[in-house]
């Protein structure tokens, strides 16, 4: 994807001599360069670094010019009626802005254009590739993509690259939702409605009959709306439940590929197809549609651009004997089933298809009462390559990726679809279900007795400290911890629980022989002493770049603590994200090695935990839910949390169960282990790319999501301009010079790099 930020840069141009004024700027990716030729009267424009230069001569420029004095904002029309007939006008000045192009002309008007704007009318497509015949010997299978890759720019390639050459693709593992198929279509183009099925098609076995997609009968090979003038070029069926084995089969025929074997066997039938028109329609009670096509339509260069067959809507036979023969050797070449791909497709896969290349049957008579459930719809999108799919609802920020923290996560539309469906009850009297569901899924994950969903991270820290430690004992915990430094001090204020501190080291640990040190302080036996009930550790550690805290080094902390008779509480806020960097050192990425609960990031989590009394866990950040946070430890120490959850106010009533369900949807149906691995990766490119940068330095960085980075602040400042204008959010963590990342779910490889442009380009 194209980043926005552009370099503003003014060249002067000369108005005669062939003199040509050339615009770079720098390293970004829209509007690299723009140059004019006065002796030609034309533009070179490159949209970034490696496009091919787009002519554009200076009087369609001009004609193009979207100011007040030449375009109605409103209307979204020219203003002036009449096509110009002056010269090529001549420029004085070209300059760029974070949003496009500027150019002056001699006669003084100035023209502004967004680079969204120049790419609609100036892109050339020449780069596509070809399409690539196929049958079933030479594409046994149907091209494939992860429906998670999605958010990449690279699945996104993908997937555009399958369907340009094979004019098929099957998106696997989708959510069975029919938001799902509604976000992918978003993601390739708009819906195409038709008057007589509306805009979606939801289709289950025999529920009408007023079309064969809906009957339980086998369906040939055609192409669909060969009755309408304008045919949708492609086509979306989104598996929900498939039917009984061996019933409704999906089958595809490339059609390019058996018009090129018809005209290989007989051209005169060939070119019977591309030039006879045949009649095709839909009639029902309220509707009488036709239209007339020739079987192979070729464009103006002699191509084929479509393929129209649909013998369920052929109106009349016709009557013309070289019509008719090419028709028979046409249907004949279609029931060879060596053309014919067979997909059956299974829960959760996503077929999208060229309905204007491919034809699709439906093998295997369905039968009756058998849950086949298919949604889908046609899309009007000419085959170019789709955005990305957003990770998250991005709000009122566009597209804008925000890394100043994990926090600034949104629910993504099945998350959405989870909570709006949940089924809520008073948690306040125990009657929520889908609560109650969490709390014990949670707890079953992490090891533990009991979990108690809260509104935050911060209240469940609270709330342990206060049930561990009563009033007038001390917690012991990292001078840099969050608890201390950014929890308003609350086990203290709220409880008078004392804090006292140890100071941590480069991996967020409190060593081992200070904790001994320090508790040595807290003589039982002596009035003079604070009596030290609770130790707190933070894990991964976010004042040192997501550090995380060993299994090794956590069972040191839990045995000293047992062997004093002090309780251990951590503070888990991203303990998924530290789970993840254990279970993936230790290689259990494939998930083989471990069939424990919650597979290899679960096991990796309950060995984090292990012996430990209570840990809260948030469910934002890292799971991308819209808040709340569980508290897991023992039956009575969360029993005890609960009560005193309802002292501090934090009793949410019905209001726990959407937030559980985000919470359960999250853990339960996304691959979780996959996101935080994906997420860790992206800083580990974001910290391996700084370090190549003159006058970047990577302070802090613990192997997860986290990294701290520094530039001299005079450049600081001017990297957050860039970065911002790059569409990034961004913001100073720790005083002049320091800047945190945060990755998450929000954040692509594209953000990534964006961000790396900028410090590049405040670094040469």
């Amino acid at each position: 994807m194209a980043c926005t930020s552009l370099r503003r840069v003014v060249a002067r141009a000369a108005t005669a001599g062939g003199k040509a004024a050339t615009l770079h700027s720098g390293r970004c990716r829209l509007v690299h360069s723009a140059s004019f030729n006065a002796d030609l009267g034309s533009f070179e424009l490159r949209l970034h670094q490696e496009a091919k230069p787009l002519q554009a001569p200076a009087l369609v420029l001009r004609d193009l010019c979207q100011c007040e004095t030449c375009w109605d904002p409103h209307s979204h029309q020219r203003k002036s009626a009449r096509v110009p007939t002056e010269e090529s006008p001549r420029v004085n000045t070209i300059s760029t802005s974070p949003v496009g192009m500027q150019v002056l002309w001699a006669d003084g008007h100035a023209s502004r254009y967004e680079t969204s704007f120049l790419q609609r009318f100036l892109q050339q497509e020449s780069n596509l590739p070809r399409p690539r015949l196929w049958n079933r010997t030479s594409l046994p299978q149907p091209p494939q993509v992860p429906y998670a890759e999605l958010v990449e720019a690279s699945g996104v390639q993908s997937l555009a690259h399958q369907l340009h050459v094979h004019g098929i693709c099957v998106l696997r593992d989708a959510p069975t939702t029919a938001d799902t198929a509604e976000t992918v279509g978003d993601l390739l183009g708009a819906k195409r409605a038709t008057s007589m099925f509306g805009t979606v098609w939801d289709l289950r076995v025999g529920e009408l009959d007023n079309d064969s997609a809906y009957s339980l009968e086998e369906i040939e090979h055609h192409t669909d709306g060969c009755y309408l003038p304008q045919r949708p070029p492609l086509q979306l069926f989104h598996c929900i439940q498939p039917g009984a084995e061996g019933t409704g089969v999906s089958s595809l025929i490339d059609g390019f590929a058996v018009a090129q074997e018809l005209r290989r066997r007989d051209k005169t039938a060939y070119e019977a197809l591309t030039k006879h028109l045949i009649s095709y329609q839909f009639r029902d009670e309220r509707h009488d549609i036709s239209a007339e096509h020739p079987v192979l339509q070729l464009n103006l260069r002699g191509e084929l651009v479509a393929v129209h067959w649909n013998n369920y809507d052929r109106a009349t036979l016709p009557s013309d004997p070289s019509l008719l023969k090419a028709m028979q050797l046409w249907d004949s070449l279609l029931q060879d089933e060596s053309w014919h791909l067979d997909v059956p497709l299974q829960r959760g896969d996503m077929l999208i298809i060229d309905n204007l290349r491919l034809l699709h049957a439906r093998k295997g008579r369905l039968r009756p009462g058998t849950p086949r459930h298919f949604y889908g719809f046609y899309l009007d999108a000419p085959l170019r390559t789709p955005r990305a799919l957003p990770r998250v609802d991005e709000g009122s920020v566009g597209d804008r990726a925000d890394l100043r923290s994990d926090t600034k996560t949104k629910p993504d539309g099945p998350m959405y679809s989870a909570m709006v469906s949940a089924t809520l009850g008073d948690d306040v009297a125990g009657e929520c279900e889908t609560t109650r569901e969490l709390e014990s899924y949670v707890a079953t994950l992490l090891g533990k007795e009991a979990a108690l969903l809260v509104c935050s991270g911060t209240q469940g820290n609270l709330l342990a400290a206060a049930a561990q430690c009563p009033r007038g004992t001390e917690m012991l915990l990292g001078n840099d911890s969050h608890i201390h430094l950014w929890e308003a001090g609350g086990p203290s204020v709220l409880f008078g629980v004392a804090q006292r501190t140890v100071a941590v080291d480069a991996f967020g640990q409190m060593p081992i022989s200070a904790v001994e040190a320090s508790l040595a302080l807290s003589d039982p036996e002596d009035d003079h002493c604070c009596r030290t009930r609770l130790v707190a550790a933070e894990n991964p550690h976010g004042a040192r770049g997501g550090a995380v805290l060993s299994p090794a080094y956590m069972k040191e902390l839990v045995n000293l603590c047992r062997a004093r008779g002090i309780r251990l509480h951590v503070d888990g806020a991203r303990i998924f994200n530290a789970a993840a960097a254990v279970a993936q050192a230790a290689g259990d990425e494939d998930g083989r090695k471990v069939a424990g609960f919650g597979g290899p990031l679960g096991e990796a989590a309950r060995q984090l935990l292990d012996g430990v009394d209570t840990v809260s866990v948030c469910l934002s950040k890292g799971l991308g839910c819209p808040g709340g946070a569980v508290i897991a430890g023992d039956a009575a120490t969360v029993a005890e949390c609960r009560r005193l959850r309802k002292l501090v106010g934090g009793s949410m009533r019905q209001a726990t169960g959407m937030l559980a369900a985000a919470g359960l949807h999250a853990l339960r149906e996304r691959d979780l282990f996959a996101d935080l691995k994906r997420d860790h990766e992206l800083m580990r490119r974001l910290v391996e790319g700084a370090k190549n940068l003159q006058g970047v330095s990577v302070d802090l960085y613990g192997g997860t999501n986290m990294a701290v980075l520094s530039l001299s602040p005079d450049r600081a400042a001017h990297a957050a301009d860039l970065a911002k204008a790059s569409g990034l959010r961004v913001e100073s963590y720790l005083g002049q010079g320091g800047w945190r990342f945060v990755t998450h779910r929000g954040v692509r490889e594209e953000d990534v790099d964006a961000l790396l442009d900028a410090f590049g380009r405040v670094t040469v």
